[in-house]
This record gives structure tokens, C-alpha cells and sequence, in this order.
């Protein structure tokens, strides 16, 4: 990953940082994973209550912006939950009978 990108994955990992701490949440995973074409973010949850799932899904399932993404991201300061969703392609949420587990995707673009 670039520098440029290593910026997006900081910035729209801090927001989920910043919701998840407001919500009560303190015991919490992150990774990525880069593949050729596809940069996914993971994070593991014990539990995620049904409104802060709707609240994360509907702020960070919002269209990928290429004109935010590429020109004014950084000008955005602390932009909250809203503004990170605009860095990524897609959200999903697996729950499973130990914990949940949520997979925040970007496509790479090619060169």
C-alpha cells in the first residue's frame, strides 16, 4: 500500500475506533488483508447491538466517492462515520454463535 492509502486505512479506522468507543464498545479486533485487486478491513466483536449495526451499515454503506476519496478527504478534519463510508466500496456484517464479525472492502483502482 501507498502512502496515500495507509492514510485512507487510518483515517477510516480511526472513525471505527471513535463509534465503537462511543458506543460502550472496548474489546474489538481490527486486521486487513490485501489481496491483488481487493483491501478488505476486519473487525471482531463480541457482541454488536441491532442499532448500532444499523447506525454502521447505513453510515459506512454509502457509494465509494471517487471526487471525496481523491481530492478532499484530508481537508475534512475529524469528519466522523459519515465521511469514512465514502472511502469504501462495501459492508458486511457476519454474526456468528461467538462473535461478530464485520468486513469493510475497497477495490483497488488500477493504475
Amino acid at each position: 500500500m501507498n502512502h496515500s492509502e495507509n492514510l485512507k486505512f487510518s483515517k477510516i479506522i480511526g472513525e471505527l475506533i471513535v463509534f465503537l468507543l462511543n458506543r460502550g464498545y472496548h474489546t474489538f479486533h481490527f486486521s486487513i488483508k490485501q489481496e491483488a485487486m481487493l483491501e478488505t478491513i476486519i473487525i471482531r466483536l463480541a457482541t454488536l447491538e441491532p442499532k448500532d449495526e444499523e447506525e454502521l451499515v447505513l453510515k459506512m454503506g454509502r457509494h465509494r466517492e471517487t471526487e471525496i476519496e481523491t481530492y478532499g478527504w484530508s481537508l475534512l478534519g475529524d469528519s466522523g462515520l459519515e465521511i469514512a463510508g465514502l472511502l469504501i466500496d462495501s459492508i458486511e456484517v457476519e454474526k456468528t454463535d461467538i462473535d461478530v464479525v464485520v468486513h469493510l472492502k475497497r477495490w483497488k483502482k488500477p493504475l
